[in-house]
């Protein structure tokens, strides 16, 4: 992957404060084989990239490039980094900024590029990292954290979803992110229509939000009921239901005290596992519970 970079932005334009020396590579004469929407969305991609900071166009180019690729797997990679390389050039070449400021840009975006192909089988994957470059990881950690936990229905299943409502608490965006469910092992679900529109993961970027299904209600139930007789009511984050998943147990029963007391919390674990803009491979656990009620 790396070379292929390498081949593809050879030629193109090189760090020098000539005007002149700036010509943007063409844009392929493949491109009708990409979709229309797929089209639009790579020239998206290299827009967001001409709005960041001059600083971070590096970074930014490698994360929105793979994000990119992990929304497509399917579209050709060597074609999508032509699209979005001639596309940000020519913005470059239209925009107010000076011929050094172009240029470095150009430069930096191309660093990004080339980022995205140096983890291949030829990098040691013991290589020891710089104090600086310690550092700098220490100094810009990617923390995500599940905020809330309940039953969703989503459209095209015929029943709802244990839902996580995971926050990127950091200002790094998290790639890849891909939650799982333990008990003791591993709980494994079929997939269905839901569950399979999110089997590459997301991205959260920096301070957002997103909710991910994470199991159909009947297949979790199956995972961990604790009698043949209980009934799921609802999960959450505390071995205490919540106030409103209490009263909508304990609604039609003449001693609610009572009602409390029936119901058990059973604990099961939420593992993300994601990757950080610097390609570190991390997971993060916390604990939840799954409330039934005592038919």
């Amino acid at each position: 992957m790396k070379k292929l970079i390498f081949s593809l932005l050879a030629g193109m334009p090189s760090l020098s404060v000539n005007a002149e020396d700036f010509v943007c590579p063409d844009m392929p004469t493949s491109v009708t084989s990409v979709s229309h929407d797929v089209r639009n969305e790579i020239e998206a991609a290299a827009g967001a990239i001409g709005k960041v900071k001059a600083g971070e166009v590096n970074v930014k180019t490698d994360v929105i490039t793979r994000n990119l690729f992990e929304k497509f797997p399917n579209v050709d990679k060597t074609l999508s980094i032509q699209i979005m390389s001639a596309t940000y050039c020519s913005m470059l070449k239209k925009s107010n900024l000076t011929d050094r400021d172009r240029l470095s840009r150009w430069e930096k975006f191309q660093n990004g590029i080339l980022h995205i192909g140096s983890a291949d089988q030829t990098t040691p994957k013991n290589t020891k990292l710089s104090f600086a470059d310690r550092l700098l990881l220490d100094e810009n950690p990617t923390k995500l954290t599940v905020s809330k936990i309940v039953l969703e229905q989503w459209v095209g299943d015929s029943e709802p979803y244990v839902t996580l409502q995971i926050q990127n608490i950091s200002k790094r965006t998290a790639i890849g992110v891909k939650p799982w469910l333990s008990a003791e092992t591993q709980l494994t679900f079929e997939p269905t229509r839901t569950a399979s529109l999110f089997r590459t993961g997301v991205s959260i970027d920096g301070g957002d939000m997103t909710q991910y299904p994470v199991a159909p209600v009947s297949a979790f139930v199956g995972r961990l009921r604790p009698c043949n007789d209980c009934s799921l009511v609802g999960v959450g984050l505390t071995p205490l239901p919540p106030d409103d998943i209490m009263a909508a147990a304990c609604q039609a029963s003449d001693d609610n005290e009572r009602c409390a007391e029936g119901l058990l919390a059973i604990p099961f674990g939420i593992n993300l596992r994601y990757r950080s803009i610097f390609d570190q491979s991390q997971t993060q656990f916390f604990a939840a519970f799954a409330y039934f009620k005592i038919l």
